[in-house]
């Protein structure tokens, strides 16, 4: 067959119908076959809380998305969570398709392409999008940043369209957008600079001011926002998972402007400081060779100064948008990466960056196809042979982009995790327990499961969890008081009074130690939790936090990492090693006190496979070992903690007890341990 015969089928309307139908098969099928079945980490549970109480999740609500969690709820297929995750799955296929659309009319004045090359070039890029690690995994779980950037790219696509046809009802249709981007995410604001670029020369040349038009507009703008009704109606109800009670305008302002968090920032852990800030743009490089390959980034940031050299307000509004969404958020949000946790965190945002990166990618790869055909190549043949083997790279390199990240979400599918950590805690305890929850991998996701069983653990047996760190606020006791009747609830807002009170009548638990304003009472550690006992009771500690780590689900976790440890890319995942790792260091600390070193000492082995990046880990070897009278075990060890975290007091102060009960004076032992605290002391905290 010739090269005419091949020539002819690329050309053909079957081969751009099917470029089309692959365009939104590819992630359709992808995402649904690799749907998790777990509540994976992060929001995921409070999403799914919401939507399993009908109620609202935390600020700003996400009125739009709880919404739709509710319409997917009725499907007659799938568990729960699959049916919440398919939101993010058909979202990122819509969103993939507008891609499509946005390149087709952006490149249409490309002369030097073909129409089906376009679409073939189009398709490719896509494809670096859809197979990306970030784009993935946010499409096969419970989480909002998918349904986020299908609005975005669907304002831009009908904002083009206006730019276009100039028809009015893709006005109508922007205004319902933005309403709708404002009822989802705060993100979307992001773009809005690059929407106002683009329609700013098109409204001030061909837009006539009528009463109609604005009376119209403006109604299209609160339809879009029209789902904060709902979060009125889950006030009303006092829902019991709602984060606050919207019956007013200034309580609908508190929960909208994300009061609680801190309006307009990422969170109150943000750290003010210019070197951490650029930090995160070296992050942002990282994260974007990782999720796109070098070769992907490479075409990005040739696309980028491609889209330069066009001098045009559509690519000088997406320049803006890419350097809003990426460079310009992570400066900004700058969240402090100091564990897996927070990386997880911030990874999502990327999301619509990527989106738009992909745009960027197109354009990389269409300037290096023209760049080739500029060449003067000896014979056609050489010049197919060069093209074919230009997108034969592409092509490969989108495929190891699917089964390299194919190994690792595999895993949602398979193993539930979280919610085996929850019923960890929640087996364990005895009936007629209160349990307080916080951290977000905990307390999210053990609200979830909870709810999702509370048939087992409510009624029949009386076990209630509660997120500790909404306690201070009366909208959440009110609601759970509305609930569980048994709950007592002080009459003014005070940790101390609502837990001895209760106390009474409820076995108390937490993950966390609060300060009590009693001498009365204490925490005692047993396994993944503290429990809240009187001084005077009797409790076999021991024998209680053997128990819970012979038959806890961390002997399964030890297994999987030395299996397979790429279940643990998934960032939220690692996280619940972390949360091992701290009960076992709490337990071990247990068994010193109780001078049972052996039983001690291989929880901190467990630990420290679990989770080497904490310093205290060492630090309890360190304490251990010099309980044994290993003072040279004990030295490195904590030499080891202070590797790690250099002016830490407490594990400076150690290394001076070790100095003076553990080496003679003037040895050469105490003489570097002195010398080391000196140097601990002129260095800068």
């Amino acid at each position: 067959m010739s090269f005419k015969f091949y020539s002819g089928c690329f050309k053909s309307i079957f081969f751009k119908k099917a470029v089309q139908v692959f365009v939104i098969v590819t992630p359709l099928i992808l995402y649904i076959a690799t749907l998790s079945k777990t509540i994976y980490g992060g929001d995921a549970g409070d999403f799914a809380s919401a939507v399993l109480t009908k109620s609202f999740a935390h600020p700003p609500g996400y009125p739009f998305y709880t919404m739709l969690g509710l319409i997917f709820d009725k499907l007659p297929f799938y568990s729960f969570i699959e049916k919440i995750a398919l939101i993010s799955a058909l979202a990122t296929t819509v969103s993939a398709y507008l891609l499509f659309k946005i390149i087709l009319i952006l490149s249409e004045d490309f002369k030097f392409l073909s129409e089906a090359k376009k679409r073939l070039f189009a398709y490719f890029a896509i494809l670096f999008f859809v197979f990306n690690y970030i784009v993935w995994l946010y499409s096969v779980t419970i989480e909002v940043f998918a349904l986020n950037t299908t609005i975005v790219l669907a304002l831009f696509y009908f904002t083009l369209l206006y730019i276009k046809l100039r028809q009015s009802k893709y006005l109508y249709i922007i205004y319902f957008l933005i309403g709708l981007g404002f009822a989802h995410h705060h993100t979307f604001i992001l773009v809005l600079p690059s929407i106002i670029i683009l329609l700013a020369y098109e409204l001030r040349i061909h837009f006539s001011l009528s009463w109609r038009f604005l009376l119209l507009s403006f109604f299209c703008f609160l339809l879009g926002l029209s789902p904060y009704l709902y979060v009125v109606w889950a006030s009303f109800n006092n829902s019991v998972f709602n984060w606050g009670k919207v019956t007013n305008l200034s309580s609908f302002l508190e929960l909208f402007f994300r009061k609680a968090y801190g309006t307009f920032l990422a969170g109150p852990f943000i750290l003010n400081i210019l070197d951490h800030r650029l930090l995160q743009l070296k992050n942002l490089i990282i994260y974007m060779i990782s999720d796109f390959t070098y070769v992907g980034f490479v075409l990005i940031i040739i696309g980028f100064i491609f889209a330069f050299s066009l001098k045009s307000r559509y690519f000088y509004a997406l320049i803006l948008a890419f350097i809003l969404t990426g460079p310009f958020f992570v400066f900004y949000a700058n969240f402090p990466l100091l564990d897996v946790f927070m990386f997880a965190v911030s990874e999502r945002f990327l999301f619509l960056f990527y989106a738009i990166s992909t745009i960027f990618l197109y354009l990389g790869i269409v300037l290096v196809y023209k760049f080739i055909s500029k060449i003067r190549f000896s014979s056609n043949f050489s010049k197919i042979f060069i093209v074919f083997f230009y997108n034969l790279i592409l092509i490969v390199l989108a495929l190891f982009l699917l089964f390299r990240n194919y190994s690792t979400l595999k895993y949602l599918r398979i193993e539930l995790m979280p919610e085996k950590m929850i019923a960890d805690v929640l087996d364990y305890i005895d009936n007629n327990s209160i349990v307080l929850l916080n951290n977000d991998t905990l307390s999210f996701s053990g609200s979830y499961y909870f709810f999702a069983n509370e048939e087992k653990y409510f009624n029949q047996e009386n076990k209630i969890v509660l997120s500790s760190f909404r306690l201070p606020f009366r909208y959440y006791l009110d609601n759970i008081k509305s609930r569980y009747k048994k709950i007592v609830l002080p009459e003014d807002i005070d940790l101390t009074k609502f837990l001895l009170e209760n106390k009474k009548n409820f076995n108390i638990y937490s993950n966390s130690r609060y300060t009590l304003n009693s001498d009365d009472y204490d925490w005692v550690n047993i396994g993944l939790l503290y429990k809240l006992v009187k001084k005077d009771e009797k409790l076999d500690q021991v024998r209680l936090t053997k128990r819970f780590w012979n038959n806890s689900y961390v002997n399964e976790i030890l297994r999987l990492i030395n299996s397979d440890e790429r279940i643990f890319k998934n960032l939220y995942l690692y996280d619940i090693r972390r949360i091992y790792a701290v009960g076992l260091q709490n337990s071990s600390y247990t068994m010193m006190l109780a001078k049972d070193y052996k039983t001690a000492e291989e929880y901190l082995n467990k630990a420290e496979i679990l989770y080497p990046f904490d310093a205290d880990i060492y630090y309890l070897y360190a304490e251990l070992f010099y309980q044994k009278n290993n003072c040279e075990g004990s030295y490195k060890k904590i030499k080891l903690a202070l590797d790690k975290k250099p002016n830490d007091e407490t594990y400076l102060n150690f290394l001076l007890k070790l100095s003076d009960n553990c080496f003679p004076k003037g040895s050469g032992k105490y003489n570097e341990i002195k010398d080391y605290l000196d140097n601990a002391l002129k260095t800068p905290l």
